[in-house]
This record gives C-alpha cells, sequence and structure tokens, in this order.
C-alpha cells in the first residue's frame, strides 16, 4: 500500500508542476486591459510589458526623425513576486519528486503554499503595476489605474497556480 501512495504522490506533484508551468507562462498573455470607454478600443499590455516596464514610440510608422518615447509601465517587483513564487514552488516540489520520502510532506506544503501565494498575487496585477512617467513632464503619467482592468492571461494564471497549490495540498490529504 506505500509503494500506491508514493506512486500516487508522485503523480499528484507532476500535475501541480505542470499546472504552475502554465501559470508561469501567462506572463506572455494579457495582464492588463486598457479601456477609457466603450466607444474606445482596448489596449492590452502582457505581463512582460507590466512587470518590466514598457516604453513605446509615440509616432512609430509615422516618422522616424522624431523622437516621442512614452513610457507606460515602470519595473515592479510586486508584479515579478508571483511568477518567483511560482519558480520556487516548483523547485519545491521537483526536489519532493525526485527527493523520496525526506521531509515529503513538509515540502509538499511549502511548495503548495507557494503556488496558492503566486496564484492570488496575479489578481493584484493592476494595483502593483507601477506606472511610467511621460518625458517631457516627469510627474504627467500616461495611463490612469482607474481605466485598468485585468487581463485574460492574468485570470487564468491566477486560477492555475491557486489549482496547482491545491492539488500538491491534495497531495498530503492522499
Amino acid at each position: 500500500m506505500a509503494k500506491k501512495k508514493n506512486s500516487v504522490s508522485k503523480y499528484t506533484s507532476l500535475l501541480a508542476i505542470l499546472l504552475a508551468i502554465a501559470s508561469a507562462c501567462m506572463i506572455f498573455c494579457t495582464a492588463i486591459v486598457y479601456k477609457v470607454s466603450d466607444s474606445a478600443n482596448p489596449v492590452n499590455f502582457t505581463g512582460m510589458q507590466v512587470t518590466f516596464g514598457y516604453t513605446a514610440n509615440a509616432l512609430e510608422g509615422i516618422t522616424s526623425s522624431i523622437k516621442a518615447d512614452i513610457n507606460y509601465f515602470a519595473f515592479s517587483f510586486m508584479n515579478l513576486l508571483p511568477y518567483i513564487l511560482l519558480l520556487v514552488g516548483i523547485v519545491f516540489a521537483v526536489l519532493k519528486v525526485v527527493g523520496g520520502k525526506n521531509n515529503s510532506k513538509m515540502i509538499s506544503f511549502v511548495a503548495a503554499a507557494c503556488f496558492i501565494a503566486g496564484g492570488v498575487l496575479m489578481f493584484c496585477v493592476v494595483p502593483f503595476s507601477v506606472l511610467g512617467t511621460n518625458e517631457l513632464v516627469q510627474t504627467f503619467s500616461v495611463l490612469k489605474k482607474q481605466y485598468m482592468s485585468l487581463g485574460v492571461g492574468a485570470i487564468v494564471g491566477g486560477v492555475l497556480g491557486i489549482l496547482g497549490g491545491t492539488v500538491e495540498l491534495a497531495d498530503l490529504v492522499l
């Protein structure tokens, strides 16, 4: 019976790892949707742009002689933290699968805590985003947070992270 529990434990950890990897890959999907009004077209920003900062040329495609860069987002550590937690949880889950029985319940609990915390923090992309400033007037922000909403990537990533943590916690019960 102990061998059967060990194989079930391995498969639940592998499923949690796959869910966490899928959740971490949501950094490449839409994290924030910026829409000023119902008639305006939404502007989508990926998790990479929101986390590491995003600067674009306002006149790109029109002229190359005028440099008009707009800094939409600056680096945000709090938006990077969910992805770090997911990667730490993946490392702990892999150590549990490879390591065997040594402190497997403690390692499983830490991995589950990292997955769930990373998933919950993905829902906080909008409040954690650091708005960039315009080059001309340093105190002027191009975007306003009141027009921002969660994108599909942040929602799916959060759900997958929490689900991965739940699967890893189920490993403790099974």
